[in-house]
């Protein structure tokens, strides 16, 4: 009897014997975590104390295959991926006409010898046009 598991991006084909033990590698990969953090403009903000809910933004990293995760209440995310070359990309639809994206389609090489590595994503409120009209 044979089966095929995937995990972690890798296939691993896996035979049950009726005498003996197959040891199947684990591979836990790397961990990729960072933020979305909101930058506002301080004189633009009549709200400063109002809390923004940064759920549910899609991060992607996209190398042979895509892997997709999402942030937390805090705009917090991670998730492990196999060595290898990705682009990280925060979804931009989200934001609207008054956010932009600092930087996004982040390139990053993940490799055995690393634990983890951190990314952040800016989200930065556009600047606003402020004219001065004199009486």
């Amino acid at each position: 009897d044979s089966s095929t598991s995937r995990g972690l991006g890798d296939v691993y084909k896996r035979q049950i014997l009726n005498s003996g033990q197959i040891n199947v590698p684990f591979v836990r990969g790397v961990k990729v975590y960072g933020d979305v953090i909101l930058d506002r403009q301080k004189i633009a903000i009549s709200d400063k104390d109002k809390v923004f809910d940064m759920s549910r933004i899609k991060v992607t990293a996209t190398g042979g295959r895509t892997y997709n995760t999402l942030t937390d209440i805090d705009g917090h995310f991670e998730f492990y991926l196999p060595n290898g070359e990705y682009t990280l990309t925060m979804d931009e639809t989200i934001l609207g006409d008054t956010y932009k994206l600092s930087k996004n389609n982040i390139p990053i090489t993940l490799k055995s010898s690393q634990d983890g590595i951190y990314m952040s994503f800016y989200i930065v409120e556009k600047r606003r046009k402020v004219e001065f009209k004199t009486f």
